[in-house]
């Protein structure tokens, strides 16, 4: 006599297809709602250590950086320095630009230094610090500055 077989949902390859599809469901639900709760890509904790990483520029830098701007009658204010986590020793500076014709809150010129001394190398990080710098831009050095290295937009988003 045969012995009968088990209906198909309890088959030891049915409950292990249902406890897989299950986990997938429920790892896809936590990251739809990580994603809703954060506010312009960032979570209230990288919101803060954005901020916590934020520290003024010595005056002298600010200085050299004004040197550098190509365009009479502008200047820089709320000028911000971020250490990046991707090179050894690369800081990125952002500073609001004031002028004619400047007025909006899209004009925040971020550059990269190696150095916080007036020492260092400066290079000019996004389109409006090559706009408006005789900096050269870093994206053409062998580091291959941009803003998607860690702290460019950290350094922008201290300004705003």
């Amino acid at each position: 006599m045969k012995k009968p077989s088990k209906p198909w949902y309890k088959k030891w390859w049915a409950i292990t297809l249902f406890i897989f599809l299950t986990l997938i469901i429920i790892g896809s639900l936590s990251d739809s709602e990580d994603s809703s709760n954060s506010k312009n890509g960032l979570t209230p904790s990288t919101e803060n250590e954005t901020k916590n990483r934020c520290e003024d520029v010595p005056d002298s830098i600010a200085q050299r950086l004004i040197f550098g701007l190509n365009t009479d009658g502008i200047t820089l204010r709320n000028v911000k320095v971020v250490k990046s986590k991707d090179f050894e020793s690369v800081y990125f500076i952002s500073g609001d630009l004031q002028g004619p014709g400047l007025e909006g809150e899209n004009d925040i010129a971020t550059f990269a230094t190696n150095r916080l001394d007036n020492s260092g190398l400066f290079f000019s990080v996004n389109y409006v610090a090559e706009e408006f710098s005789d900096w050269p831009l870093g994206s053409k050095t062998d580091f291959n500055l941009s803003m998607n290295d860690d702290g460019a937009q950290e350094s922008k988003d201290c300004v705003n």
